[in-house]
């Protein structure tokens, strides 16, 4: 229901705002899952339903097996761009439902063994892969070179410099300890809005008249300031959806309320004829 509201709202306020949206735009607003539109959520279901048997898997091996496959998943992750067989295992640069189902054994990993890691150490090797993948984008860039190609991709989400830096971010807020103040149910909050404010800005009708109408992103590329409009437009983005994301959460709270006011006066025992009258 969340992604089939944002679907709708963002495709009608496409219109509204002066976007062309023709009879198959709307259908897909309407269809959100089986056409795609948000590629991330259709695959994310597929994943839902297969979660069962990778668990049934996981739990049938051991510690020593598991360890060997998320190595395995990493060496995959390699490979599938640099030496031709990425249609052989269907990675698609990490927007393929194998691709999920290969982090969701990575996860299960962390969960079931947990790994002891200083946390200045993770912020250190994030902090680093942050570093590598500024210094090959903008100085080894030529990826038509076999050395730069073999570690370094600059669009794949399967590169294991991402995938590294994804695995030390999770590591470093899994074990962060509060004591479930303001600040932890603010956090818990906008945690809860990033689903809606994904769907809020990645809606295929409104992104691109989001960033080249509204926000002019085009027009601050390859300037010395580029990384702080960059910055700044998320802050715009990530604001904007949580609004938008709230919004949402009251309206749909109203509705539950509205309904629970009427089961409730229906399921409310009615008197008998004769206490009636």
């Amino acid at each position: 229901l969340q992604v089939l509201f944002f679907s709708v709202l963002m495709t009608s306020l496409s219109e509204a705002l002066g976007v062309s949206v023709n009879a198959k735009t709307v259908f897909q607003g309407f269809m959100p899952v089986i056409n795609k539109s948000y590629w991330f959520f259709s695959a994310y279901i597929v994943l839902m339903l297969l979660i069962p048997y990778l668990s049934a898997m996981i739990n049938a091996i051991n510690q020593k097996q598991h360890a060997f496959l998320v190595v395995g998943i990493f060496v995959l992750a390699f490979l599938s761009s640099r030496f031709g067989i990425k249609s052989v295992i269907a990675l698609e640069n990490g927007y393929s439902i194998p691709w999920f189902c290969m982090l969701f054994v990575i996860g299960a990993y962390l969960r079931k063994y947990p790994v002891k890691i200083h946390k200045l150490l993770l912020i250190g090797v994030y902090l680093f892969t942050v570093f590598l993948h500024m210094f090959f984008k903008y100085h080894l860039n030529d990826t038509s070179k076999f050395w730069i190609s073999m570690i370094y991709s600059t669009t794949d989400y399967t590169q294991p410099l991402t995938l590294l830096a994804a695995i030390c971010l999770l590591l470093i807020f899994v074990g962060i300890k509060s004591n479930g103040g303001r600040i932890h149910r603010f956090i818990i909050y906008v945690s809860s809005c990033t689903f809606g404010i994904y769907l809020f800005h990645e809606a295929p009708t409104f992104r691109r008249f989001l960033y080249q109408s509204i926000l002019k992103t085009q027009n601050f590329w390859g300037r010395p300031k580029s990384v702080l409009y960059l910055l700044i437009f998320a802050a715009i983005v990530f604001v904007a959806g949580c609004i938008a994301e709230s919004l949402r959460k009251l309206l749909f709270h109203g509705i539950k309320q509205l309904f629970g006011y009427f089961k409730a006066k229906d399921d409310a025992p009615t008197d008998p004829p004769e206490a009636a009258s």
